[in-house]
């Protein structure tokens, strides 16, 4: 069990979905998962797209950033930059964390939230 605002989460997810969408290598696929722990529950989107810098890398989180490179969203609305920001902010709000593990190609976005169950 998990104590969360169901419609902040979608908005959450939803925001780490469609930015997968728009940044994936085409055709690609995203991967979802999730994994059930004792404390917590991990919700993973997982894409492949165009390599980051460092700096781009742990600047992706803040409000209204974008990566300054133009990458091919075919048909999908450009963002204002805040989806990731917002994602983040909803993790927080629920005591959770969202994070991204980023090697060559591949990202992998966790959003973490504490669990009831004990």
């Amino acid at each position: 069990m998990v104590s969360l605002d169901s419609d902040k989460i979608a908005r959450a997810i939803d925001n780490l979905l469609m930015n997968a969408l728009k940044y994936s290598f085409k055709p690609g696929t995203i991967h979802v998962r999730m994994s059930v722990q004792p404390n917590h529950v991990t919700i993973e989107v997982e894409n492949k797209g165009m390599p980051l810098t460092i700096e781009q890398k742990n600047r992706l989180f803040d409000r209204f950033y974008k990566v300054d490179y133009s990458r091919n969203s075919e048909g999908i609305q450009s963002g204002s930059g805040l989806g990731l920001s917002i994602a983040r902010n909803i993790a927080e709000l629920h005591q959770g964390i969202l994070t991204l593990e980023h090697t060559r190609n591949v990202f992998i976005f966790q959003l973490s939230l504490p669990s009831n169950i004990q």
